[in-house]
């Protein structure tokens, strides 16, 4: 929320409607134990949670608990595919982009409901015999997993080249959206000249060397987004978005390292604090429910 409201570029759209699955692919999927195009076909829990989707319908009696977890996870089905009128809701859940993202939440709640349905039965057999057919079943299809995947489709040192350069303008700055400056890795000065600096990168920072630098002004190709510093000589210099999207620099000295860091802001910790007390929190009320009734 804090990033976008310094304009961000939002993610882009999709056409619900047409990317929901049908009733059909997700089954086959499921019993194909993939993960959309066959060609891509990974090791999942489709066919277990197929299994537990058809012991909630038969099963007779059941506890509130699994009632509730087992009516989410079919609502969570419901919601990925076409049966759910995606078009009514187009223009408003656009930037879901994808409905079978609920997949996720429908596996999560289904395997829960199976795992409390199999653990309350009263059949013991019965519940050795479905954890050992959903024990093999994922195994065999974990271990056929490099013979489902072409080689041509496994990222490789030939391939990951052209893995890498897929572009896209989700989550940049407005500002750098199509520019092509930025692809370039080019710096300019406060007159919007070019200039070439010895810079280096890493995965988490980026250092310019100054030698003898003219101007006071650097106009990064590094693109600007809050809680990015540039220090030197361990003092922390002037940054602002540039009218690019990137970082600039302000006040330069001539020489020295500049190093470019990133962090979570103020306002990021404290919603990251604010998560991990409400988890914590969660658990404890969890626990607490369970040592009291004996039951979730």
């Amino acid at each position: 929320m804090q990033q976008m409201k310094f304009g961000i570029n939002p993610p882009a759209t999709g056409n619900l409607p047409k990317l929901a699955l049908s009733v059909t692919n997700l089954v086959n999927n499921s019993l194909n134990n993939s993960w959309g195009d066959s060609l891509y076909t990974v090791p999942s829990l489709g066919i277990i949670c197929l299994i537990f989707l058809m012991i909630g319908i038969v099963k007779a009696k059941t506890t509130k608990f699994e009632k509730t977890i087992y009516l989410l996870g079919i609502i969570s089905v419901i919601l990925s595919t076409k049966l759910f009128p995606w078009n009514l809701f187009q223009k408003h859940f656009a930037l879901l982009q994808f409905p079978w993202r609920f997949l996720e939440t429908a596996s999560i709640f289904l395997l829960m409901y199976g795992v409390s349905a199999t653990l309350s039965s009263k059949s013991f057999l019965k519940s050795i015999g479905l954890i050992i057919c959903s024990i093999m079943f994922f195994y065999f299809s974990a271990n056929s997993i490099e013979n489902t995947v072409k080689p041509s489709d496994q990222a490789s040192s030939q391939n990951i080249t052209s893995i890498l350069s897929y572009d896209t303008a989700d989550y940049i700055p407005q500002r750098a959206v199509n520019n092509h400056s930025i692809n370039e890795h080019q710096f300019f000065n406060e007159k919007n000249e070019k200039m070439k600096l010895a810079h280096t990168e890493t995965s988490t920072r980026s250092v310019i060397n100054l030698h003898s630098y003219k101007g006071s002004v650097i106009n990064t190709p590094i693109l600007y987004y809050k809680g990015e510093k540039a220090i030197i000589d361990g003092k922390e210099l002037p940054i602002k978005e540039s009218s690019r999207g990137t970082i600039e620099i302000l006040n330069v000295p001539q020489n020295g390292k500049i190093e470019i860091t990133s962090q979570y802001t103020k306002f990021a910790r404290t919603g990251q604090i604010i998560s991990v007390i409400s988890l914590l929190v969660l658990m404890v009320l969890m626990i607490q429910s369970y040592f009291r009734t004996k039951n979730y």
